[in-house]
């Protein structure tokens, strides 16, 4: 029985360029990954007519061009995934053999990780220790308020992420600053104790709303400091820190994020 797998680790550059009068060579101007397309092949035993046709129909149901798709690879454990639509399926039969191939098409070429990475600023470390003595002092464990956050991206391309500024108290005017390029993303809003601040980076997809503690959804996009960046992850190493005008200490923030590969 013979199988075969394509499109897993190959990513093409479609590299821009342009030329001027009397130029050697070409001025790169620009690169963009183009979309992938994975090729499954594979077959089955032929046993009878019917269990053949039931299989076919099952590839069918599986694979219809209405649904999108998510491919998972798992290699020693380690898995990602990607989504496609199915672009084209054949099938051939030899006396022995029914064959078929699956094409799909992955718009967008990057794979990425099972779960979102999440990164905060604040953690807690512990504090419970054997043996236990009960005082009037006694902590289970301790709230840690780091003034920097590193943000690894692990991924071998830039990245958009999810930035959730979270209200314990009330505050007014949150911000997150790349301290290495001093871009920030602030926004001039007053947040009420349980009141949670969402922000997505992502290319197309950049958004902001607050859920309010009542469970009311806002659109919070009108509140950006018009200096403000949707920040990006550049691969590697991301140091952040964060403010508010007022009621810092009640701000707590998570950055989330995918690691997006060029292959598998």
């Amino acid at each position: 029985m013979k199988k075969d797998c394509k499109g897993l680790s190959d990513a093409t550059n479609e590299i821009y360029t342009q030329k001027g009068l009397g130029q050697y060579g070409e001025t790169i101007t620009g690169y963009r990954i183009g979309p992938r397309t994975i090729e499954i092949q594979g077959s089955f035993r032929i046993t009878d007519k019917i269990s053949v046709a039931q299989l076919r129909q099952n590839l069918n149901n599986a694979l219809s061009p209405e649904e999108t798709l998510e491919i998972t690879y798992d290699l020693n454990g380690i898995q990602r995934k990607i989504l496609g639509i199915a672009k084209s399926i054949k099938f051939t039969c030899t006396k022995i053999l029914y064959d078929f191939y699956i094409a799909i098409l992955c718009p967008d070429p990057l794979w990425r990780d099972q779960m979102e990475t999440a990164t905060s600023i604040v953690s807690w470390d512990g504090a419970f220790e054997f043996p236990v003595e009960i005082t009037s002092d006694w902590e289970i464990g301790r709230l840690n308020k780091q003034v920097e956050v590193n943000v690894i991206n692990r991924g071998d391309v830039t990245c958009g992420c999810r930035i959730v500024f979270y209200a314990t108290a009330s505050l007014t005017n949150p911000s997150l600053k790349n301290t290495e390029t001093e871009d920030y993303i602030k926004l001039k809003v007053s947040l009420s104790k349980g009141d949670k601040l969402e922000v997505t980076t992502h290319y197309r997809n950049k958004t902001a709303y607050i859920t309010r503690a009542n469970g009311e959804k806002e659109n919070a996009i009108q509140y950006l400091d018009p200096s403000s960046t949707f920040l990006q992850l550049e691969i590697g190493d991301n140091l952040f820190s964060y403010n508010a005008d007022s009621g810092k200490s009640n701000l707590e923030i998570t950055i989330y994020h995918d690691n997006l590969y060029r292959g598998v």
